[in-house]
C-alpha cells in the first residue's frame, strides 16, 4: 500500500488542480482543463512539473510536510545539500 503524505490544491475558482504526494515519490495529478472538460487524472514524474508549478505547490504546502515535499520536488538540491 502506498502511504500518502498530503494533497496540495492549487486550483482556481471551481477548477481542480490537486497534487497528491506519496512517500515512495509518486505524484498523482487530478485536474480540470475547463468547466466542460473535468476530472482528469495522471501520474507525474518530478521532471514533468514546471518550476513555476513547483513554487506554487511549495507555497501551498502544509507546513508539517514542507521538508519532505521539497525533497520530492527538488531531488538534485537535496543531494547537493548532503555533499
Amino acid at each position: 500500500m502506498e502511504n500518502k503524505i498530503c494533497v496540495i490544491s492549487i486550483g482556481k475558482f471551481t477548477l481542480d488542480d490537486d497534487y497528491t504526494f506519496f512517500e515512495n515519490g509518486k505524484i498523482e495529478h487530478f485536474y480540470d482543463l475547463n468547466n466542460w472538460n473535468q476530472n482528469k487524472y495522471e501520474t507525474l514524474k518530478v521532471s514533468q512539473i514546471s518550476e513555476q508549478k513547483k513554487q506554487k505547490l511549495l507555497q501551498n504546502c502544509p507546513s508539517q510536510h514542507i521538508k519532505i515535499i521539497t525533497k520530492i520536488l527538488n531531488p538534485s538540491k537535496s543531494l547537493q545539500s548532503l555533499g
